[in-house]
């Protein structure tokens, strides 16, 4: 039995909450941030495309980085990115008049949002397998809870105030996020002896996917997925202008979407045992698919409001889902890598949604970006389907 002391829940929750606050300041606002500051919608759009895809590169190079030096901790590799990030974000409160200073810095800030994203996820599985009382899912649902509520009050306090509030929360957000990492207890150096072996096979990547078959088609479908997925967060604003919406109602459509994920991430666990997190991930999608159709033919922001309910059979099962089947199927010695690899997937998707989102938008309107999203989602849906049938023939030979 595990005694107290080998619980990091509580802290881990708060840890969650403070960097879902980080993200949804510098993501969930940031065309809000941007266009504020004079940026059009195209140069918002090229702007996080140009950072999530250097980002896919640098989570490949954190999951090598992590396992070729093993002094180089997640924790030590969380703590520098966190510390970027607040000072980032306090010279973007120092210049914030030269479109090219805030457009170079904006895409710096996301680079280290996305980057730290799987280095989190690593962080909670960490501690989990060194037998710490600790629940991905849970810390997870706390954090989207931590999402909805800042999206919640910082939309209402943007319709009335300063854009430059943005970074000021995510200054004070990493600070205290940053105290916390400090006080985690320290994990024995027992699991870093496996990232030690510079022979293990699982250092070469096409040999990590001949491993694993179902990896391959689950990053296709994850990279589908979250093109859809950042395309209605990035572009969130536009398309609730485009049914005649205000900037108020932004915070409250995000925040909707954020509360409802919190039952279902605390509850997976029971739905993990009930479904299988395999059927969940096939759900998950099914429901983007149903979600992004509604999206195109919404008429007002009235009937936005159910899409967004639909996040919690979409967004907030596939999150803990993914991470649950990585760490399901993957040794322990490839997890960090695994993980780097989806949420990598999941950049390039943000790569694609952002960019290609705002190009459609600017030339031929929000009604043809969300078309655009369907056909997308009907790819994603093959993929993951196709995931989870290599995964069942694999199983059974």
């Amino acid at each position: 039995m595990l005694g107290k002391n080998k619980s990091v829940f509580g802290i881990m929750s708060v840890i969650q909450g403070l960097y879902w606050i980080i993200f949804c300041s510098v993501s969930g606002f940031a065309t809000v941030y941007m266009l504020d500051r004079g940026i059009n919608d195209g140069e918002v759009g090229t702007i996080i495309a140009v950072a999530c895809f250097i980002s896919v590169f640098v989570q490949f190079g954190s999951g090598f980085i992590i396992e070729k030096i093993p002094k180089l901790t997640l924790k030590r590799m969380i703590v520098g990115s966190t510390c970027l990030m607040a000072l980032i974000n306090i010279l973007l409160m120092l210049f914030h008049e030269s479109n090219l200073v805030i457009g170079t810095l904006y895409c710096i800030a996301v680079i280290l949002l996305y980057n730290i994203q799987p280095l989190m996820t690593s962080l909670v599985y960490e501690y989990d397998n060194a037998g710490y009382h600790v629940s991905f899912s849970v810390t997870r649902g706390i954090g989207s809870g931590a999402y909805a509520l800042t999206s919640f009050l910082l939309g209402g306090w943007l319709a009335k105030h300063s854009s430059l509030t943005i970074p000021i929360v995510t200054i004070l957000a990493s600070l205290l996020l940053l105290s916390l990492l400090f006080a985690l207890p320290k994990i024995e150096e027992v699991p870093k002896e496996m990232v030690v072996n510079k022979l293990d096979d699982s250092k070469s990547s096409n040999r990590l996917l001949k491993r694993y078959p179902s990896l391959l088609p689950l990053i296709i479908a994850i990279a589908l997925v979250f093109t859809f997925h950042n395309l209605v967060n990035v572009f969130l604003p536009q398309i609730i202008s485009s049914v005649n919406g205000g900037q108020s109602q932004i915070g409250y459509a995000i925040a909707i979407a954020s509360a409802v994920e919190i039952p279902v991430m605390f509850g997976f666990q029971w739905l993990e045992k009930k479904f299988n997190v395999r059927n969940l991930l096939l759900i998950s999608v099914v429901f983007f698919l149903i979600r992004s159709v509604l999206y195109l033919i919404a008429g007002s922001f009235t009937q936005i409001i159910p899409v967004q309910l639909l996040q919690m059979f979409s967004f907030a099962l596939i999150t803990p889902a993914y991470a649950h089947y990585i760490n399901l199927i993957m040794d322990e010695k490839d997890n960090v890598k695994g993980q780097s690899f989806v949420m990598a997937a999941l950049t390039f998707g943000n790569v694609v949604g952002s960019f290609v989102g705002g190009q459609i938008i600017t030339h031929y309107g929000v009604k043809t970006m969300l078309a655009f999203g369907v056909v997308v989602m009907v790819l994603g849906v093959l993929s993951m389907f196709y995931s989870m049938k290599v995964d069942k023939n694999c199983r059974t030979q």
